[in-house]
């Protein structure tokens, strides 16, 4: 079914045009083993434009996203360890796994996904003090076969 936008506004972004983005993103995924997902989207009423971030997907499945390079690189510089990437911790009755570092993001570098699958970013002290108060509550087995090179 045919749906005429004459104009961009944020709901029919959410609504219409970044899920069906989304979806037409998984042809790409599946015909060049890669993880694709739509970045930020700016627009006025009558233009839009959209960043596709693309990743290569490793032999243990996992999306070697620049986030994820940059935590396994740059974790000790934060009071961390790339052993951390992957750990499960609780916030506010929450689960969250750690999936990245974005160096750009001073105040809040910490990336994690919710149990639900939605993004939300940490700071560093916040991260730290529930890994050392014992708030993991697990590290997933697959991140423990990949450090492990098997």
């Amino acid at each position: 079914m045919k749906k005429d936008i004459n104009q961009f506004t944020k709901d029919n972004i959410r609504g219409l045009l970044r899920p069906a983005l989304e979806l037409a993103m998984q042809d790409v995924e599946h015909a060049f083993n890669l993880k694709a997902s739509v970045g930020r989207v700016r627009f006025t009423s009558t233009s839009m434009s959209v960043t596709i971030d693309l990743a290569v997907v490793n032999s243990h499945g996992v999306a070697e996203t620049a986030e994820r390079t940059a935590f396994l690189q740059l974790a000790t510089t934060y009071g961390l360890t790339p052993a951390c990437l992957g750990m499960e911790f609780e916030f506010q009755g929450d689960t969250y796994t750690i999936i990245g570092l974005n160096t750009k993001a001073a105040r809040m570098p910490i990336q994690a996904t919710r149990s639900d699958g939605k993004q939300f970013r940490f700071p560093v002290s916040t991260v730290k003090s529930r890994l050392s108060e014992g708030r993991v509550l697990k590290h997933s087995i697959k991140t423990l076969r990949e450090q492990a090179g098997l």
